[in-house]
């Protein structure tokens, strides 16, 4: 089995906010992250991918394989770009959208895309420090 990893970035705001609870209670959970407007990130999504058994990485279809995987990934990402999460995904406009909730977002729209079969796992950082990782538990993917 042979996997590459491709990277794809993006930018967007959020504000932890839970809306049944009271300022104080949002306040004594969120801390710095419950504010009025909210803050950003520069997230980096680096996604695992199974290369099909028939590409060899000296083929020139291999290359053309990893730009279209790299232009779907981007795809994924450049929605989410320069947008305040909470405001502009209807996903968030109810759920907080932790690194984990936009982690399990980025793997719906994953599942859902052309790389579907090929998702083996992957990791959204938040910051260098601050990262979710998930395993794809993918039946197609061949070992």
């Amino acid at each position: 089995m042979v996997s590459v990893v491709l990277k794809s970035e993006f930018s967007a705001a959020h504000l932890y906010e839970q809306k049944k609870w009271s300022v104080e209670k949002n306040q004594q959970t969120f801390g710095a992250c419950y504010t009025e407007y909210g803050h950003g990130h520069n997230y980096r999504w680096e996604v695992t991918l199974l290369v099909p058994p028939r590409l060899s990485s000296s083929s020139p279809a291999f290359s053309a394989w990893v730009q279209k995987s790299q232009s779907v990934l981007n795809s994924i990402t450049g929605s989410l770009d320069h947008l305040h999460l909470n405001f502009a995904v209807p996903e968030f406009r109810e759920k907080v959208p932790t690194t984990e909730n936009i982690s399990v977002y980025l793997k719906e729209k994953l599942l859902h895309s052309s790389l579907s079969s090929a998702s083996l796992s992957f990791r959204l950082f938040e910051t260098e420090t601050l990262w979710t990782q998930v395993q794809i538990q993918n039946p197609n993917a061949q070992a």
